[in-house]
C-alpha cells in the first residue's frame, strides 16, 4: 500500500505541476495511487479537472 495519503490541496498543487506540452509535443499524465484515502470524489473531480487519468 502507498503511503503518501489523499490531501486535496497538496494534490491540487502537484498537478497544477505538471507540464502541458513538451517542446511542441502535447502530453498526457496518469496516476496510480495505492492508498485507500485517495478513493474519494474529490480526488476524481481534480484528476478530471486537470485531464489526469487514473489506472
Amino acid at each position: 500500500m502507498g503511503t503518501k495519503k489523499f490531501d486535496p490541496e497538496d494534490f491540487e498543487g502537484f498537478l497544477k505541476l505538471l507540464p502541458p506540452e513538451k517542446d511542441g509535443i502535447r502530453l498526457r499524465h496518469a496516476l496510480e495511487v495505492r492508498n485507500p484515502s485517495f478513493a474519494t470524489e474529490q480526488f476524481y473531480d481534480l484528476a478530471r479537472k486537470y485531464g489526469v487519468a487514473i489506472v
